[in-house]
């Protein structure tokens, strides 16, 4: 670091996540880092099929065929689950119309929507933050509430599609797969996924740091699990942030299991941007978490 900066630490617990099996290892970050080997992740992604983008101005089709005055972007066999639905704010808007999402040997949409309804963050199928609009992040729209379907799932566009993203699982084996009840709400879920305040744990400090000085941020004898690190420096700059160093060791090993700038262990490598995820999020006074 380049000047001395006055930052706050603060350590805190948090709520364990539930969910229904199949469905527990998507949002289970004690397993994030293990392999799912019951399935494999496939994408679904708009390119054009004439392979000329902007050299004819994207006049080619970017979806996979039609069907009764509409056109099919995502069309896959199951035992599945999608788990990623992107999509840029203008093609969301102009290039989408309805949504219909039909499951299994279904004829008419188990989920028919518009974008904004979509990605609005307050349908109960799509709460935030498993759904948001290009205000509520970074710019997209996307929607990370797993859709589960047994045999098949199809999703059309009314109006002719620009650009959009899936992501889905197909599992090797449906034997305790449902596919989704369109009335499901996800509500409760996604109240999961923020952080319990109502009891927190742990300690709180405050440090001036001049270059190349160490804190002790936290020190402990015997098990436990950090389950929550908040910095805020009090005047956040993206310089800061980057030459600031985290170290972590534990177990009385030779060397730190953890060394690493700030900014590239937290996703800011590229500047301070406000961003909200699960295990990692940032505002715009520079707090995070």
């Amino acid at each position: 670091m380049t000047t001395t900066q006055t930052w706050h630490f603060a350590l805190l617990s948090c709520a364990a996540l539930t969910w229904a099996d199949p469905l527990s290892r998507l949002f289970d970050l004690s397993q994030i880092s293990l392999p799912l080997s019951d399935r494999i992740l496939y994408e679904v992604s708009s390119h054009d099929r004439e392979q000329l983008n902007l050299r004819d101005g994207f006049l080619d089709a970017y979806y996979h065929y039609e069907e009764n005055g509409e056109y099919v972007v995502f069309d896959e066999f199951g035992p599945g689950i999608l788990v990623n639905f992107w999509i840029p704010t203008d093609s969301a808007y102009e290039f989408t119309g309805n949504i219909h999402l039909f499951f299994d040997d279904d004829t008419v949409p188990g989920i028919a929507l518009t974008a904004a309804q979509l990605f609005s963050g307050a349908h109960p199928l799509f709460p935030f933050p498993l759904a948001a609009n290009d205000l509520q992040s970074s710019g997209g729209n996307y929607a990370f509430s797993p859709l589960p379907f047994k045999k098949r799932l199809k999703i059309r566009f009314t109006k002719t599609p620009g650009f959009y993203h899936f992501l889905f699982y197909r599992l090797k084996s449906d034997d305790s797969l449902q596919t989704l009840e369109p009335s499901a709400n996800y509500q409760a879920f996604a109240q999961s996924l923020s952080v319990d305040s109502t009891s927190p744990t742990g300690t709180l400090s405050s440090v001036t740091l001049k270059p190349g000085k160490l804190f002790p941020l936290f020190l402990r004898t015997g098990g436990g699990t950090i389950t929550r690190l908040i910095f805020h420096p009090r005047t956040p700059s993206w310089e800061m942030v980057d030459h600031l160093m985290l170290i972590g060791q534990w177990d009385d090993t030779d060397y730190p299991q953890v060394f690493s700038p700030l900014a590239s262990l937290c996703g800011t490598k590229n500047g301070l941007v406000p961003f909200y995820s699960l295990p990692i999020s940032a505002d715009s006074a520079g707090m995070i978490v």
